[in-house]
Formats: structure tokens, C-alpha cells, sequence
């Protein structure tokens, strides 16, 4: 028999590699073009998928936990600053391209540093990964999300 507990890193994983991919084809493709600029947007919807999944299914669970909320609020602590950073870098991208802004190169020059900022921020969350396992191993009743989600997820 095997397991078939819902697992929230596995989709994560998944949500991270397809905004990555998605803002590497705008990078590629270049902002100025019709599928660079989709590409982006179809990345930052990805990006606000993945926010309100992680919420919902890793940080709330675990702020919810005695054991792994100082933790959870610890790595939330050290975030604050990256996210602001990857903040201003999207809202400078979105408002070029919202407004039709002749900087490309400056627009071009926020879109990879947004890049490597939301790198470094998966790769610094990823320490959430054996907090969130030795979660589960506690509580092991946990059940798959509503169907709903599983859905939507295969969508990805």
C-alpha cells in the first residue's frame, strides 16, 4: 500500500519551477514582446497562486504548531527584507508594462534581479521542508486537501 497523504512541498516545488520558467521566457522572450509580457504576467499570477497556497497549506499549519511557530515567525523575520526587495522589482515591471514605459533595459535589469531575488527566497523557505515533515510526523492524521485543490493544482 502506499502513501496518499497530500503533500504541500511536492506542489510547491512544482508552483516555484513554473513561475521560474515562466519569468525565464519573459527574460527570453524580452518584455517588449507580446509573449514576453504574457510570460511575465502568467509567472506573476503563478507567484500570487504560490503566496496563498504556502499560506494556507505550510505557514499557517505551522504558525498554528507550538512546537514550530518561533520558528515559522524566525524565517518569516529574516524574509521581510527579500520580500520587499522582490516587491519593489515586480511593481517596477508591472508598472512599465501597465503604462507602456520606453525603458526596457531598466525594466529588463528589475525582471532579472526579480529573478534571482525569488531564487534566493525559495531556496532560504526551503528550510521550511523537515519542519513541515516532522510537523506531519506529529500530527499524522493529516488529511488530503478538498478536491478543489487537488484540481486545481494538476492545472499547473
Amino acid at each position: 500500500m502506499f502513501d496518499t497523504r497530500f503533500d504541500p512541498m511536492d506542489q510547491i516545488n512544482l508552483m516555484q519551477e513554473n513561475v521560474l520558467d515562466c519569468l525565464g521566457s519573459a527574460v527570453e522572450n524580452t518584455l517588449s514582446s507580446v509573449r514576453g509580457a504574457a510570460a511575465f504576467q502568467r509567472g506573476i499570477d503563478q507567484l500570487d497562486r504560490l503566496s496563498a497556497f504556502k499560506a494556507d497549506h505550510v505557514y499557517a499549519p505551522l504558525s498554528a504548531d507550538p512546537l514550530a511557530r518561533e520558528y515559522v515567525a524566525h524565517l518569516d523575520e529574516q524574509l521581510l527584507d527579500l520580500m520587499a526587495r522582490i516587491d519593489v522589482l515586480r511593481t517596477h515591471v508591472e508598472l512599465g508594462l501597465e503604462v507602456g514605459s520606453d525603458n526596457a533595459e531598466g525594466m529588463a535589469d528589475s525582471l532579472l534581479a526579480l529573478v534571482r531575488q525569488l531564487r534566493i527566497s525559495f531556496s532560504r523557505e526551503a528550510a521550511l521542508i523537515p519542519v513541515y515533515a516532522a510537523w506531519q510526523e506529529r500530527a499524522p492524521l493529516h488529511t488530503a486537501p478538498p478536491r478543489e485543490l487537488q484540481l486545481a493544482g494538476a492545472h499547473l
